[in-house]
């Protein structure tokens, strides 16, 4: 390949670098770490302008992008800014991790937050519930019978009754209890008598009989 085709072919890709150099500068000069909602959002935007600085052959190490990540901190972070500083990274990309995880924690801390804010009292479990209705409902069962028991008694509080009975009352029983099979039996005898004042009128009519 001839010298001025190579010179050609350099000015060919020596034109958009030039365009592409100082919008590059602008993006890195304005990039700020707290303008970005999540860290993956600054991390996407950081490499894509590290690339094109890249391609205009301006070098970024690994300091440059460290610096350029801390320094742009919200004020309001600025006791975890020194404390990812006294941790001392070489690596980016180390940073990043730690940022990410710390993103992640502040998430759920968020989320465990809003799911139960200050002051408001703990939703009882499911499990909870359906114990505490049984209680309930067995505390009610419980007290059935003995409601029950009050309009009419049951066995074994007639069984207690029984054994309530003063020995006066058993004797006035028993000597009522004696009197009607005194009674029974006192008319049960004229019965018994008719019967057999009539089978001997019948044995003397079959005698006769026989003898005539």
């Amino acid at each position: 390949m001839s010298s001025g085709n190579l010179k050609s072919l350099k000015e060919r890709f020596d034109q958009p670098t030039s365009l592409v150099h100082p919008q590059a500068q602008h993006d890195w000069l304005n990039l700020r770490f707290q303008d970005c909602k999540y860290v993956t959002e600054y991390n996407f935007a950081l490499h894509k302008i590290v690339s094109q600085l890249k391609l205009c052959k301006q070098t970024i190490t690994n300091e440059d992008l460290i610096e350029k990540t801390l320094s742009t901190f919200h004020p309001n972070d600025l006791v975890f800014q020194q404390q990812y500083k006294n941790t001392k990274y070489t690596m980016h990309s180390e940073l990043i991790t730690d940022l990410l995880v710390a993103e992640k924690h502040r998430q759920l801390l968020m989320h465990n937050h809003n799911a139960r804010p200050t002051g408001v009292a703990p939703v009882p479990e499911a499990h909870t519930v359906a114990q505490h209705s049984n209680n309930l409902r067995g505390r009610g069962q419980g007290r059935g019978p003995k409601r029950g028991g009050k309009g009419g008694a049951s066995s074994s509080d007639s069984d207690q009754a029984s054994h309530n009975i003063t020995p006066a009352y058993q004797k006035m029983l028993q000597q009522e209890e004696g009197q009607k099979k005194k009674d029974s039996g006192q008319s049960s005898l004229p019965e018994a008598n008719a019967l057999i004042l009539g089978n001997d009128d019948l044995l003397g009519e079959e005698l006769a009989d026989y003898g005539d």
